[in-house]
């Protein structure tokens, strides 16, 4: 069971870092032009997301997930400062930051693993709200490629959860994270569907 544990951990790992590749590569390309501010806030936010999912869960295995998607957010962000701009952060932004302290604070302070993860999860909703907006009222503002396998990743560390429910450490509340995963990525993803792109030509 350890074993499919960790093939599966690293698949989702792999999966989450060929994403971020593509993006990287769409980013270098000039396909698409990433805000420093707004980049350097996901990569805040992501940090917490790993530490407070691994401090909450107690494992090493889904986490790899998380730690790849940090280490991929980290590289976004020195391509943003390469061909990126800065403007200033939208109220979303500074939403999803005051969030990411709140989390912080919980943690470190109280610590109170479960309820900052729950936080900084609301915290990175906020983020993808732009998102949603943008690739609801056009499609074409975004590609499905990354945003697919990012939801086949959290997917896969979804089901990883699941198997290690023998861990005598495990809770039920470490599913929420992959599974508000799935469902965030993957709606980027429906949105910007190759069929929908057609019915706006």
């Amino acid at each position: 069971m350890n074993e499919l544990r960790l093939v599966f951990a690293v698949v989702a790992s792999v999966l989450s870092g060929f994403a971020f590749y593509f993006y990287a590569k769409q980013v270098k390309l000039g396909q698409s032009k990433p805000n420093i501010a707004t980049w350097s806030i996901s990569v805040f936010l992501m940090l917490l997301n790993t530490l407070t999912f691994q401090d909450m869960s107690k494992d090493k295995v889904a986490t790899l997930q998380l730690v790849v998607g940090f280490a991929g957010a980290v590289i976004v962000f020195f391509y943003a400062l390469v061909k990126g701009k800065f403007s200033r952060p939208k109220p979303t932004e500074l939403l999803s930051l005051l969030f990411g302290v709140c989390a912080g604070v919980v943690w470190y302070v109280f610590r109170q693993a479960a309820s900052a993860n729950m936080i900084i999860l609301l915290a990175l909703l906020v983020a993808l709200y732009p998102t949603w907006k943008a690739v609801y009222q056009n499609p074409f503002s975004d590609t499905p490629r990354s945003w697919v396998m990012w939801s086949t990743a959290y997917s896969i560390t979804t089901v990883n959860i699941l198997l290690g429910m023998s861990n005598p450490d495990w809770h039920a509340v470490s599913l929420i994270n992959p599974v508000v995963g799935v469902v965030a990525h993957g709606l980027v993803a429906f949105l910007s569907r190759e069929n929908r792109k057609l019915q706006f030509q």
